[in-house]
């Protein structure tokens, strides 16, 4: 509305079937979005100032997302996201 973009988080457990909203602004603009198994993933962004952080975690499989501490970056446009070795 009125030329600003409202983003909407939604979440899917059958591959993109259904998909349920979780809310309307609840992240900034995202760019990318990665899991690295079916829990936990990342997300990245441009960073605003509702939203100062440009990286988020789940851990829940996409039901709830963290900022990732320290990671105030001005935005980010593509990400690869890589498991540690163990």
């Amino acid at each position: 509305p009125n030329g600003t973009s409202v983003g909407v988080m939604l979440h899917t457990v059958d591959s993109g079937v259904n998909w349920t909203e979780l809310g309307t602004n609840v992240m900034p603009p995202l760019a990318a979005v990665r899991f690295l198994d079916e829990k936990t993933g990342f997300a990245f962004g441009e960073a605003t100032g509702a939203f100062p952080n440009s990286a988020f975690v789940t851990k829940d499989g996409g039901e709830s997302w963290d900022a990732v501490n320290d990671a105030r970056l001005p935005g980010t446009r593509a990400a690869e996201v890589l498991p540690t070795t163990k």
